[in-house]
């Protein structure tokens, strides 16, 4: 071979091979080729991320306002059943002037057709409706309008009441009920001392020392849970526990009736055709307690018989077998109510909103019609 002839390339052994003997032309527009790959991977690794989060803050937009949506409509629904209860208690006022288990408006057979009647294009409402008047009024403790001492029957009722949850409770077994009264007192009561509850009370010196401090008000109850607020008053007790239900089902802090010239009182008599088995014992002489189930049994027996005439003898509770000599307070209790709670639960898809609304039946002074005013209005 001449030395003018150009040297053959010799086959190359490996990828690196090829890449060193390639013209350095070649290796300058590979390597130029191969930043470029990278580069527009990099970009769209970039665009792919953001349009992943552009895609997910849109979904999320998305079901917020579906939500919102939802929630708005969930509120008209449980409203209208609001509404659609309220007209079934003023329906049963000019009926009625008894309340019972027997009537309309405790009837979920008679609720669940109105309601259905209603005829909502999507999801649907459910409506139960029961008498607050079966519940204790715990605001009835003191004696109005001076709200100085103690209202010596309910004071009574509180007892018998605590003490029967108490003995039920074997956490609660330590609980004083005679305690917890005298707190519930002072918080109602208008004065700052403990004249009347003793070394047991406790007034705003005590609340004031707590972390964190809160003042005793010195007024009624506007809440149930206002009670877990007290000296000596567990939460568990009043709210509930794996043991054993909570209180706060058979209390209420509504119950005041206008006495005139701004003034109002609390009577605190119980509907007896409506209250359940606690409250009935509660309501008993002492030694009568152990005749609270027949009396409640001998009352089912007169639902089931359709018996609504009996309800309206304040004294029925007397044909219960050996109840015959039981006398009841005749001031503690009632055959009548205009106070109901009211608890409309609507569904729609897989959202739920459960309104809850206290009323109250009264009569217009003008117009002589009946009407329900919302006493307390709750929503979750």
């Amino acid at each position: 071979m001449t030395p003018d002839m150009p040297k053959p390339y010799r086959y190359a052994s490996s990828r690196r091979d090829l890449w060193a003997h390639a013209p350095p032309d070649t290796q300058r527009l590979n390597g130029e080729r191969g930043t470029a790959l990278l580069v527009t991977l990099a970009i769209i690794t970039v665009l792919l991320a953001v349009s992943l989060e552009i895609n997910r803050q849109a979904r999320s937009a998305i079901g917020v306002t579906t939500a919102r949506a939802n929630q708005g409509k969930l509120t008209h629904m449980a409203a209208a059943g609001i509404q659609a209860a309220m007209a079934i208690l003023v329906k049963d006022r000019y009926d009625s002037d008894t309340d019972h288990l027997l009537e309309p408006w405790a009837d979920q057979a008679h609720t669940a057709a109105v309601m259905d009647a209603l005829n909502f294009e999507s999801g649907s409402v459910a409506v139960s409706i029961s008498d607050e008047l079966s519940r204790i009024q715990v605001n009835a403790l003191v004696l109005y309008p001076d709200r100085r001492d103690f209202n010596d029957r309910q004071e009574i009722v509180w007892d018998q009441f605590i003490r029967a949850a108490v003995s039920r409770s074997q956490s609660e077994a330590d609980i004083d009920p005679a305690a917890i009264i005298n707190t519930a007192k002072d918080w109602l009561d208008r004065g700052d001392d403990e004249a009347t509850t003793g070394l047991t009370g406790a007034e705003s010196d005590y609340y004031q020392g707590l972390v964190p401090a809160y003042a005793c008000t010195n007024g009624p109850f506007n809440h149930i849970a206002e009670l877990a607020l007290l000296k000596d008053f567990p939460a568990d007790l009043l709210f509930g526990s794996p043991e054993m239900p909570g209180l706060q089902a058979y209390l209420t802090v509504h119950g005041a009736v206008d006495t005139g010239d701004g003034a109002y009182n609390f009577p605190g008599s119980i509907n007896l055709n409506t209250a359940q088995l606690p409250v009935i014992a509660a309501l008993l002489p002492w030694e009568d307690l152990d005749k609270a189930p027949a009396i409640d049994a001998y009352r089912q027996l007169m639902i089931e018989a359709d018996n609504r005439e009996a309800f309206a003898d304040q004294r029925w509770y007397q044909q219960a077998p050996g109840c015959g000599d039981v006398e009841i307070d005749p001031q503690l209790i009632t055959t009548a109510s205009d106070l109901f709670r009211i608890e409309s639960t609507a569904v729609l898809g897989n959202s739920r909103l459960v309104m809850t609304v206290v009323v109250r039946r009264e009569k217009q002074a003008k117009t002589g019609k009946w009407i329900c005013k919302t006493l307390q209005w709750e929503t979750k």
